[in-house]
């Protein structure tokens, strides 16, 4: 089993991220051809005091010579940064208010 954790601190948050991947179950999952590697991701981001666990699995055709475990977690994060992007704006503009409601 291969596995990478990074762990990012900004904007008040920490976010951790772990993936581990594993080429052993790809023999039991025969109703994916071409199936390669079984992995299991897991964020815990906590920010301002709210803690929040999310575990996704997935599975790849990518061999682990092709996609060790960092490799895998940077493909799984850009494909989350193109989906969080709408969120990401809006939360910027909350808080944006936010911050200005306070100073007033």
């Amino acid at each position: 089993m291969d596995r990478v954790e990074t762990v990012e601190k900004g904007h008040g948050r920490i976010e951790i991220r772990r993936l581990e991947c594993s080429e052993s179950l790809a023999s039991y999952l025969s109703q994916w051809p071409g199936l390669r590697q079984v992995c299991r991701i897991e964020r815990r981001r906590s920010l301002r005091g709210k803690d929040s666990i999310e575990v996704v699995h997935a599975i790849t055709s990518l061999s682990r010579e092709r996609a060790d475990a960092a490799s895998l977690l940077d493909i799984a994060r850009g494909h989350w940064g193109i989906e969080s992007a709408p969120q990401a704006q809006e939360r910027k503009v909350r808080d944006e208010l936010t911050d200005r409601a306070q100073a007033a």
